[in-house]
């Protein structure tokens, strides 16, 4: 993406521009770890999906789904919300 297509107003907004912006070897990282932990979990439970692998798995996908649209929220829906969340907090 050059410089220019992120000056341009309301490209920033655009999701394939925030997509763009997402650091995706840590995604990769990440996804390579809770494939390692998948992997320990199968081993442990003698070459069984069941007891632990598969619902490790799919807490990871439904989370890595929860944080990639997280992630597309602007931020300063992000600051403006610090506040409200602080009073609920007290």
């Amino acid at each position: 993406m050059t410089a220019s297509a992120i000056s341009r107003p309301g490209e920033q907004d655009r999701t394939s521009s925030k997509l763009a912006q997402i650091d995706w070897r840590f995604v990769g990282l990440l996804c390579i770890v809770a494939g390692t932990g998948a992997l320990m979990l199968y081993s442990v439970a003698k070459g069984s999906w069941e007891p632990w692998a598969a619902k490790h798995l799919i807490r990871f996908a439904i989370c890595l789904v929860i944080m990639l649209a997280l992630s597309l929220v602007h931020i300063k829906w992000w600051y403006a919300s610090v506040g409200s969340f602080m009073a609920w907090l007290c």
